[in-house]
């Protein structure tokens, strides 16, 4: 399981700009459980960039240096902790860019092989590591050949839920026009953690949208509700969320932060 982070701004900004002193307590997260690896992607309006590291984030100066020297108007931050007896390893390490897009998940699916039968050949023989989240990724790719990127984030989420179990499948996408978010888990298995472990929150200002995963505090932000997809898109930083299970779209709502201690 992991930690997740997404920015889309309306001007180049690092990612130390955004989030200012949160950062900090975001990155302190891998100093136990999340400490197997982080990756961040960047996105300018030219090719991805994408930047991964075994090492963990709150004691690695390579961290440091490109979230807070790196500008972008669209970023992801993953904090990996590896799970299902997968090594700590470059090829494991998310985000997974591919096809002109960028990945991370949090989460796990517990059937790699049937997870791999949602992916097209073609792209199946790419295959760099051991994850079922980069095979997650591809099978999202594997979609997005005929339909746009949150339908295809969509499709694949309700395509998993019907031939594997999983604890999470939380992810984010970056895409050359859109941030694509899915929050979907599953509350009786969620691999012994509690049901806010999986939490995605957003936080919609006048400059940027901010999504990030629970674990350190976040008042104000409005809570995604679990089975749903979040578009963010990069020009307007317009956000709409519809239901994976209907489609229709749904209201966010602003809660209370706890910010339980799930480091």
């Amino acid at each position: 399981m992991c930690r997740l982070l997404g920015i889309v701004s309306d001007q180049p900004a690092s990612i130390t700009d955004v989030l200012a002193d949160d950062l900090r307590l975001f990155a302190d997260l891998s100093q136990e459980r999340h400490g197997d690896g982080w990756g961040a992607a960047w996105d300018d309006g030219g090719e991805i960039e994408v930047v991964t590291s075994v090492e963990p984030a709150f004691r690695c100066d390579s961290f440091d240096r490109h979230v807070s020297q790196r500008r972008s108007t669209a970023s992801l931050v993953h904090l990996r902790w590896a799970t299902m007896g997968l090594a700590v390893t470059a090829n494991n390490t998310h985000p997974f860019s591919r096809s002109g897009a960028a990945f991370a998940h949090n989460g796990s699916v517990h059937d790699i092989e049937a997870l791999e039968g949602l992916v097209a050949p073609s792209l199946r023989a790419g295959t760099v590591g051991d994850t079922d989240s980069e095979r997650y990724f591809l099978a999202i790719l594997t979609r997005m050949r005929d339909l746009p990127a949150a339908d295809a984030m969509r499709e694949t989420l309700v395509a998993i839920d019907e031939v594997s179990s999983y604890s999470s499948l939380n992810s984010i996408l970056l895409t050359p026009d859109q941030l694509v978010v899915g929050s979907m888990f599953d509350p009786t298995r969620t691999d012994g953690e509690p049901e806010e472990y999986y939490h995605l929150r957003v936080k919609n200002s006048a400059d940027e949208v901010v999504i990030a995963s629970s674990g350190w505090p976040q008042p104000g932000w409005s809570l995604l509700p679990n089975r749903c997809v979040m578009t963010v898109d990069r020009r307007t930083r317009a956000v709409s969320v519809v239901s994976v299970d209907t489609g229709l779209p749904i209201e966010l709502e602003t809660v209370p932060s706890t910010a339980p201690a799930l480091l």
